[in-house]
């Protein structure tokens, strides 16, 4: 395997290193391959390039919206919710019996019970509003604090 050395600023590797868990070389390696594929693409068919680089772009939303979802949770856990409420979240608890088909639907169906042990959710966002990666991250964040109790 060819190996390559890059040059990156050094508050960007100061960054890195604080992030034991990432895979430094998979994440270059799989901007390599989009770039790659794209001018692949571009040059014989200009649709599917442009498609792959919204994918792209949609994927590195979505981690981020998820990221920002796990800060989230993990804050509203360890600095606002009551055990009850935690629990709630963390078993997925909808009123009634009722399931729905993902964390994210499970949670919102919370938001819109008034009946919920979770009122203080209504005043950390517009209920509704989120995507799903971002309330499945916050769903990910109370679950490692809950998982620790």
């Amino acid at each position: 395997m060819a190996r390559i050395n890059l040059s990156i600023p050094d508050d960007l590797k100061e960054s890195m290193d604080n992030l034991k868990d990432v895979n430094w070389s998979e994440v270059a390696r799989e901007a390599f391959q989009t770039t790659v594929t794209i001018h692949s693409l571009r040059s014989s068919n200009m649709e599917q390039a442009g498609i792959e680089r919204l994918r792209a772009s949609k994927n590195s939303n979505e981690e981020r919206q998820r990221a920002e979802g796990v800060k989230a949770g993990k804050d509203y856990a360890l600095n606002h919710a009551e055990y009850d409420q935690l629990e709630a979240i963390c078993e997925a608890i909808v009123r009634d019996g009722v399931t729905t088909s993902t964390p994210a639907d499970q949670l919102r169906s919370l938001f819109n019970d008034p009946e919920s042990r979770l009122p203080l959710l209504f005043d950390l966002f517009e209920a509704g509003d989120e995507s799903d990666a971002f309330l499945e991250g916050f769903i990910e964040g109370c679950n490692e604090i809950y998982s620790q109790i």
